[in-house]
């Protein structure tokens, strides 16, 4: 009996080797920046579904516009899209929406998303500490490495831009 004890032990701390030396070929991390507020401009927005979170939400590209390091950094800015219904006047996007329509003159119930790419902001950035999570899971706190900023807020709008040629 012993000796057939001694056997699986043999057999459980044996070394298994590599299946693979296989590479894993990331993005490059994204640049951090101080939290604090940012002069940006949009260069993007996209519409994601997120069927694992049943959320749809505004995918922003902001450029930080700067003479320090931040300067040409991209960060994302997410807005929530209503499953149902009128986009409300105080949810984030409403308020973002507001901005565009207080400097424009133009009616604060009708934005496009494409005047969001018209104009230098004034923006919020600010440090994800938590993941998110899918399901039952709770949002755990993200180690200093995998942390990053985002756009959290519009604040204002510093001027217009001038029109984008289309090769760029």
């Amino acid at each position: 009996m012993s000796r057939d004890l001694d056997e699986n032990i043999l057999l459980t701390t044996e070394t298994i080797p590599v299946v693979s030396d296989m590479e894993l070929e990331i993005d490059a991390a994204p640049v951090r920046v101080a939290p604090g507020n940012y002069t940006a401009e949009c260069l993007k927005v996209t519409k994601v579904d997120r069927r694992e979170w049943r959320r749809t939400y505004w995918q922003f590209r902001f450029r930080l516009r700067g003479i320090g390091l931040e300067n040409h950094v991209i960060l994302p800015g997410f807005v929530n899209i209503p499953r149902k219904g009128k986009v409300s006047a105080y949810s984030k996007l409403g308020r973002w929406a507001r901005i565009i329509a207080a400097y424009t003159g133009g009616r604060a119930d009708r934005v496009t998303m494409k005047a969001f790419g018209q104009f230098l902001f004034t923006v919020k950035v600010e440090t994800v500490t938590q993941a998110n999570s899918k399901g039952d899971k709770k949002p755990f706190t993200l180690p200093e490495a995998a942390q990053y900023e985002v756009v959290s807020e519009v604040l204002d709008i510093v001027g217009r831009l001038a029109p984008r040629s289309s090769a760029t």
